[in-house]
């Protein structure tokens, strides 16, 4: 490569590959000179079969590295994404994992590939179910790729399990993406008319104990009261 001859410099490395197919250090000369000549989808091949060949020896951070690097492409497609995930939960690092799972669930939209954008969110979401910011970006994707059946429920499941908590503002955030596209769905008017219902609740239950506290107050029983507060 140092005289220019790129070319000769692949050929030269291809067969020395071949040789020694156990030899990583060619491997990464090869994937340098792939990357120098501007052939990215040879060079991001190379990447994904060396971040392999580095997880089955046990080197999880190289091949993770590997991975991203193969990413970082544009050439890899969704290919680089599902075994790096897997690696950084093997190496217990899952919020990196969940980040991974919403880029990949963006790429994947950005691909016209609604469904895998769905599953990418849904994993994301199944790794840390208390994140809701993830479920509400969940009803954003089922609301753009105009999403039905399977994945609207999933939202829905997911909105109760928010609405069983309380988080009422994130249900309502999520209720308006979902609007977007989908408003008129038996699903999304049953959770908005579930949300209405456990609003109310909270408002009733909320006037029942300012009530009690105004009665004890007028009894003067204002230790009682305080503790009702």
């Amino acid at each position: 490569t140092e005289s220019g001859d790129v070319e000769g410099a692949l050929e030269a490395l291809t067969a020395c590959r071949g040789a020694n197919p156990d030899d990583l250090a060619i491997s990464l000369q090869l994937i340098e000179t792939l990357c120098k000549a501007g052939r990215k989808e040879p060079a991001a091949r190379e990447m994904l079969t060396l971040a392999e060949r580095l997880a089955e020896q046990g080197e999880i951070n190289r091949a993770i590295e590997t991975y991203r690097r193969a990413q970082g492409l544009r050439a890899a497609g969704v290919n680089a994404w599902t075994p790096m995930i897997q690696l950084l939960l093997t190496a217990g690092r899952r919020d990196e994992a969940i980040a991974e799972c919403v880029q990949l669930c963006e790429f994947c939209l950005k691909e016209g590939d609604s469904e895998s954008a769905f599953n990418a969110i849904e994993r994301a979401i199944e790794l840390d179910p208390s994140r809701e910011e993830l479920q509400i970006r969940q009803a954003a994707v089922v609301a753009e790729a105009r999403l039905t059946g399977r994945p609207l429920e999933r939202v829905c499941e997911h909105a109760r399990g928010l609405l069983a908590g309380r988080s009422f503002g994130s249900v309502a955030r999520a209720l308006e993406e979902l609007d977007r596209a989908v408003a008129e769905q038996t699903l999304v008017v049953c959770l908005r008319a579930d949300l209405e219902e456990a609003q109310g609740e909270i408002e009733r239950a909320l006037d029942r104990r300012l009530g009690c506290i105004d009665r004890l107050e007028r009894e003067r029983e204002f230790d009682t009261a305080l503790g009702v507060l």
